[in-house]
């Protein structure tokens, strides 16, 4: 489970599931890193902007890779989640 914060104190939750009971701390890992490359200190309203670079910029995302995915996917839903209650 991801909870993002904002500057503005509001959060967002995402969650990164590879598959039932396996991949958690693979998953962990990518969106510890994924967080820390490309969010933090972005905006979080732009979300295609930042959704697009993740994938332009991470090797295996441009030839899948479910772990990249998954990362990617937390962190989207996170941003969404922030843009809903702002």
């Amino acid at each position: 489970m991801l909870r993002l914060w904002t500057d503005a104190g509001i959060y967002g939750l995402g969650e990164v599931a590879l598959a039932y009971g396996t991949g958690s701390a693979a998953g962990a890992a990518m969106v510890r890193q994924l967080v820390e490359r490309y969010a933090l200190g972005a905006d979080p309203f732009r979300i295609e902007q930042l959704w697009h670079r993740m994938f332009r910029e991470t090797f295996w995302a441009l030839g899948g890779g479910p772990v990249v995915y998954g990362g990617m996917s937390a962190i989207d839903v996170a941003l969404w989640d922030i843009k809903g209650k702002a």
